[in-house]
């Protein structure tokens, strides 16, 4: 059977370029408040060459953008539908890398991610279990908090949002540990496809809309995607959690 994502047969938990933790640093010490992205330290010139996007978290140094979430790299089939689209409008952009949040993006300090990271690994495994979910047909729009990018998003079906729920409680209980803001208390789990730097319009939306609905009606099954693994970046450090 097809699925959303198409992974390597060679991949293995070997390959993968995970931090690693050491048991001795499991003894955790409690942590100050977190510093708040307004610290006056923080320069708002942040504007990033690639495509004239603007970098919704300035960077600073100590400071590492960090986000987790449930990778869903793209069947080839549906990314060659996706850039398809893509050529046909000089302002829309596709997206290749794709996923499901399980957290907003926070701020975690250089010396706080082993301990994060090891906190975040004993949560999950203790509390949840590999999932399958499956994505519904209904497409919605959203902008990210400071509006400069908005975004064409496929949302997962309801009836498959309780399994979400549980992985982003425990995510949850581990950003409370930390001082750290929590997810949304409704969120809306989706996957985003598309993207722009202003508001699509009605126009764009009813066409963009359409069209995969149109697809996923022929290809239904690679909609369903089987949950094992969960991802958490910081910086460039990269863990990958087996449930």
């Amino acid at each position: 059977m097809k699925n959303l994502v198409d992974y390597s047969s060679s991949e293995s938990d070997e390959c993968e370029k995970e931090v690693k933790l050491k048991d001795s640093e499991k003894c955790k010490r409690k942590l100050p408040m977190l510093l708040s992205v307004s610290d006056k330290k923080i320069k708002n010139e942040c504007r990033e060459d690639h495509q004239m996007r603007i970098r919704s978290i300035p960077h600073v140094e100590g400071n590492w953008a960090t986000h987790v979430y449930v990778d869903c790299p793209l069947n080839e089939i549906f990314l060659s539908f996706l850039k398809e689209h893509e050529e046909s409008s000089q302002d829309i952009h596709s997206i290749e890398s794709t996923h499901v949040s399980l957290s907003r993006t926070f701020i975690l300090r250089y010396h706080w991610i082993d301990n994060f990271f090891i906190s975040l690994r004993e949560k999950l495994k203790q509390s949840c279990n590999p999932c399958t979910i499956e994505f519904s047909s209904q497409i919605v729009y959203y902008s990210n908090e400071d509006k400069t990018r908005w975004f064409a998003c496929i949302l997962v079906n309801e009836s498959f949002t309780p399994s979400l729920k549980a992985l982003v409680s425990a995510v949850d209980s581990c950003l409370n540990e930390f001082n750290l803001p929590v997810y949304y208390e409704n969120p809306s789990f989706h996957i985003s496809v598309f993207w722009k730097l202003t508001e699509f319009s009605d126009e764009e939306k009813a066409a963009i809309s359409q069209k995969i609905k149109n697809f996923m009606e022929q290809e239904h099954e690679i909609f369903i995607l089987h949950i094992e693994k969960i991802s958490c970046k910081s910086g460039n450090k990269l863990i990958k959690v087996s449930l």
